[in-house]
């Protein structure tokens, strides 16, 4: 049985992370939109560290201005964002990361999809967190074990 974008989606019991191709954005994009989900996209700075990583994912989803700008006011934003049916952080650059200082995409990776198996935990269980991303590297998606 071949189950749809939307349908992978919408699911928020698992896949909270996982690997997307760049040419499939648009169609992510639609399916959410499609879905009532809220899109986010992150660019990630050229220059890796916790610090530059913390704000960009702070620029792409509007943080108050008062966030701490370090790991744990990420989490605490992003596990209070604005209420919706589901919530899709799309995350470009990743590849750069990964190849660049293998530790910090373990350390951003490690939080975002402890986000999305938290949240369909302690939320209600149809709200779906998802953080896709945009590459095209097999050993990333190997790594990842998941692409959609």
């Amino acid at each position: 049985m071949v189950v749809s974008l939307a349908e992978r989606l919408a699911d928020s019991s698992k896949e909270h992370l996982c690997c997307l191709s760049p040419e499939r954005e648009a169609e992510t994009r639609q399916a959410s939109t499609e879905l009532g989900f809220r899109i986010w996209k992150v660019r990630l700075p050229k220059t890796f560290s916790p610090e530059t990583i913390i704000e960009s994912f702070g620029e792409a989803l509007n943080f108050p201005a008062s966030y701490g700008r370090n790991w744990n006011s990420l989490i605490d934003c992003l596990r209070y964002l604005p209420e919706s049916k589901g919530h899709i952080i799309l995350v470009e650059s990743i590849d750069s990361l990964w190849g660049q200082d293998p530790t910090l995409y373990y350390k951003l990776t490690h939080i975002l999809k402890d986000l999305g198996e938290e949240s369909h935990a302690w939320k209600d269980s149809r709200v779906s967190f998802k953080t896709l991303l945009l590459t095209e590297s097999p050993e990333l998606q190997r790594v990842v074990g998941c692409r959609i």
